[in-house]
Formats: C-alpha cells, structure tokens, sequence
C-alpha cells in the first residue's frame, strides 16, 4: 500500500494522479479483504493508511465507507494507532459527507482521546480540528472558540504553520461573533504564513481563511479589496484542482460576497461551478447552500415567486447537516421573499426564528441584517413608522458596535427610505451621509451608488 499510503507524508494534492489511476484496484483490495472470506487485519490496516488519500482525492463518502467497515472488523487493533486513525479519518469524512452527525462527534472524540495517549501531535490537531467545525457549526460560537483557543495552546510551542492554523481557527470564529478588527488580523497573518495543505486537516486553511477574510472585508467597508480577495481566494484553490476546498471558495467568497456586491452574473456563474462540484462529489450541504444561493439570485433581480422555491429545497437540507452559518442568512432571505409575496406573517415567522437562532448560536455577525429584514417586514406589514425606524435603528447600533460598517449603511439606507417617504429629508441625510462619508473604496458597489444617489436628490 505505499502508493496510497506515501499520500499521507506529502501534504499537497499535485501528485494524485498516479494514486487515482490505481483507485479501483484500492477498491478491490479493500472489498475483497473487508469480508468474510478475506483478511480483516489486512483490511483495517488498508483502510487506515488510505484515509488520507480519500479526502485528497475529493471522495469522503468512500472514506466514510471503508472506515465504518474496518472499525466494524477492528479486533486485537482497537485502541491501536491504526484505530487512531480510523476514527480521525472517518469523523472529518462524515462533517463533508453527511454534516454534522453525531456520528462525526464520537469518532473525533475517540481519535483525539487516542492522540492524547500516543501523544501524536499531528493527530491531535486533526481530531481537535475536526471538532472546533463541527462544534461550531451545531453549537454556540464561544464554545468552538474555547476548542480553538485549546489548539492554539498545543500549537504555540510548534511551527510556524501549525499557529498560522491557530489563527485561522480563531479568526473565522471571531468573523461569526462579529469581533471584526481582530478577526481580520488573524485571518490575514493565516493568509500570509499558512502553506496549502489539504490531507492532514481535511480542509485548506489557506483558502479558507480567504475566504472569510473577503466575507471580513465586504462588512468592514473595504469593498474594493473584499471583491479583490473573493476573486483570489477562488483562482487560488482552483489551482489546486481540489473540489473541497473550491467549494468552500465558491460558497463564501464567490457568492456571498458577490451578491451582496450586486455583482449577480458574476455570482450566478460561481453559483453554477458550485452546484455542479457539490453534485459530482457526493456533498450535500454544499449542494443545498447552492439552492439557497440561487432563490437569493432571483430575489435580487426583484422574482421573489421564483425565489421560494429553490430556498424552500435548500434550507432545510442546510438544517438537517446542520450549516446553520449559512442557514441563517438564507432564512432571513426567505422572510423578505415570503414578505415580498403578500404572506407578511409568513415572513415574520421565519425572521423570528432566524433571529433566535442567530442569537443562541452566537452568529452575531448576521444579527444586524436580520434587524434590518425585520424592518422592512415591519414597514410592509404597515407598523407604527416609529417601531419601524427603532428597529432599522437597532440594526445601525449593533452594525457599529460590530465596526461593520457594510451592514450599517444598508440600515441607515433602509432607515433614511422611511424618512423620506414623511417628507424629513434633512433627517434622512444626517442618517446616511456620515456613513457614506466613512467609505474611501467601492463606489460602483450597487448599495453605495444608491445611498450617495438619494444624498445627490436630496441635496
């Protein structure tokens, strides 16, 4: 098995070729050993050392498949480093695979607890790895980052690039608790010292850490350099040929970014390269969040009928593999489409909820948003104008406090719209033109172009 297993030692994902022209072979040898008539020992020992070349080779669903095989057939190997990497391989196959089963948990907790008495550094930071994504994509934020912050205690004695993975760690769980200035700091010291590394985390914390460091930029107001960074982080991973990590990139950076720009086409075009990668690779979550991006697509080019449906097929995948970073702001899209429909209540209903799930979740990087939808679905449903202006005024807060600066001019915009239509339009330019004045990048931005239109209007 030293084809496959030499996959392990190389850290990088070029030299998969000769490996992948012998993965049916692979298959064989596994099927054939991993059976009555055949040789467990030989069987689990194959699975173990092929763990790493699975998830190079884009295919977690067969990783998932011969780990679960072997542990069934563990025998005289359990507790063994062998089982240490079973468990580890099987439960970063099953986040990608299948989301965030609880399945995934107990093999990660299994794999770190036999880290821990092997003192196995390089598998300690795979187990605890696994655990801060999964722990911060179906629990509290604050409880991912205390797991990030234990990494960042095994790491510091360590290279270089095992504290660059500290801070990326950090940093994406800061961008979610909406700590914005740091977060950005570390994601960009991740971006400069982290080297491409694909098999030993299961993820590209290089790419990764672009990713939110556009996601990072766009809410800070730094438009130009958020469209810059989207834009690279994906021609990066694309280099690479690695579908995991390009997902990632097309999700984040592609379309997130990219719809809240107003750039639509260039977002439908990742939209389309994302759905077509989820497909191909057996990964549901991010086949889901394709869907959702694709009801947000029709609904900013003003087709909320056409918006439901792909929203409504979406959404709940992302809830049963429990992406709820990406639910949430799908959900809040869904309200103002159902809003936009005529079905206010509807709307109400879903915003509430995506509220309450941002909140106990700690997802405080969307609160603002959220706020701000609820506005506008307050405003249709026709409240009192002065609870509709309090709200939109909740979300210019907490955008503030947050220093995301592109979350608080769509609030002041949305604030400023309802005091123009009472005549105030001296009010409504001191709401907005002191935002826009913090702006130095992004003017062609479709947002920024329609707050300094309705200054040019009113003045």
């Amino acid at each position: 098995m030293g084809l496959f297993a030499a996959v392990q030692s190389q850290g990088a994902i070029e030299n998969l070729s000769h490996q992948l022209q012998e993965v049916d072979n692979l298959r064989a040898a596994l099927s054939w050993a991993i059976s009555s008539g055949g040789d467990a020992v030989l069987g689990t020992e194959i699975a173990a050392e092929t763990t790493d070349f699975w998830g190079a080779a884009s295919l977690p669903g067969e990783c998932c498949e011969w780990a679960e095989k072997a542990l069934a057939e563990i025998g005289a190997a359990a507790g063994t480093r062998r089982e240490m990497a079973l468990q580890c391989g099987l439960g970063s196959a099953l986040i990608y695979s299948r989301g965030q089963s609880l399945l995934a948990r107990a093999a990660l907790t299994k794999g770190l607890a036999l880290a821990r008495k092997f003192e196995d550094f390089d598998y300690q930071q795979r187990a605890t790895f696994g655990l801060w994504q999964f722990v911060g994509r179906t629990e509290a934020m604050n409880e991912a980052l205390a797991i990030a912050r234990q990494y960042e205690a095994i790491a510091r004695d360590r290279d270089l690039q095992s504290r660059a993975t500290a801070d990326w760690m950090i940093g994406v769980l800061q961008s979610y608790l909406a700590a914005h200035v740091e977060a950005g700091e570390r994601l960009q010291r991740a971006v400069d010292r982290r080297r491409r590394d694909m098999i030993r985390l299961g993820a590209d914390p290089r790419a990764s850490a672009l990713c939110h460091l556009a996601v990072n930029l766009l809410l800070r107001g730094l438009l130009d350099a958020a469209s810059e960074t989207a834009v690279r982080a994906i021609e990066e991973v694309r280099n690479t040929k690695h579908p995991v990590a390009l997902r990632l990139s097309l999700r984040w950076a592609g379309c997130i970014v990219f719809l809240n720009l107003g750039e639509l086409d260039t977002a439908e075009r990742y939209r389309d390269e994302l759905l077509d990668l989820a497909y191909k690779h057996g990964l549901r979550p991010f086949y889901a969040a394709g869907l959702c991006i694709s009801g947000s697509l029709s609904a900013k080019r003003g087709d909320p009928r056409e918006a439901e449906s792909p929203l409504r097929a979406g959404l709940p995948e992302l809830q049963e593999t429990s992406y709820m970073a990406v639910h949430t702001p799908f959900q809040a899209e869904l309200a103002a489409i159902l809003a936009a429909t005529g079905r206010v209540a509807e709307g109400v209903i879903e915003i509430e909820e995506a509220l309450c799930r941002a909140t106990e979740m700690d997802y405080r990087w969307i609160v603002p948003e959220i706020l701000r939808v609820k506005g506008e679905l307050l405003q249709r449903g026709g409240a009192d104008p002065a609870v509709i202006a309090n709200m939109f005024g909740q979300s210019m807060r907490q955008a503030r406090e947050q220093q995301a600066l592109y979350w608080e001019l769509c609030a002041a915009t949305s604030l400023a719209d309802v005091l123009q239509s009472q005549r105030r339009h001296l009010e409504a330019r001191a709401v907005l033109a002191p935002i826009c004045d913090r702006f130095f990048q992004g003017f062609s931005v479709s947002r920024l172009k329609r707050a300094r239109a309705l200054l040019d209007q009113w003045a």
